[in-house]
């Protein structure tokens, strides 16, 4: 119970994010223009809030170097996720 308002309030990134997300894809394929940053931004955001809503203990600095790896493989995962929604939304961004 002691991390409860956290995670409501992830919850209500979480489902900012996506909604985000949603608006770039309607957005490139209605008017075929897209902000690359907000497209790499809205799975990345939600890589790292998930990885908060499952380890809230995980909040904050960390502590040791099994967390600060922890953390910055989650940071990969989370920018290839939003490379990869670049990718979905503009191939031609990448040289195709």
């Amino acid at each position: 119970m002691k991390y409860v308002q956290v995670r409501i309030f992830l919850l209500g990134v979480i489902l900012c994010l996506i909604g985000l997300a949603y608006y770039e894809w309607h957005r490139a394929l209605q008017t075929l223009h897209y902000s690359p940053k907000v497209a790499v931004l809205g799975p990345f955001g939600i890589t790292l809030a998930l990885y908060v809503l499952i380890l809230p203990t995980r909040l904050g600095k960390p502590d040791s170097a099994g967390e600060k790896k922890a953390i910055f493989a989650v940071m990969a995962l989370g920018t290839v996720a939003g490379l990869a929604n670049l990718y979905l939304i503009d191939p031609s961004m990448f040289g195709r």
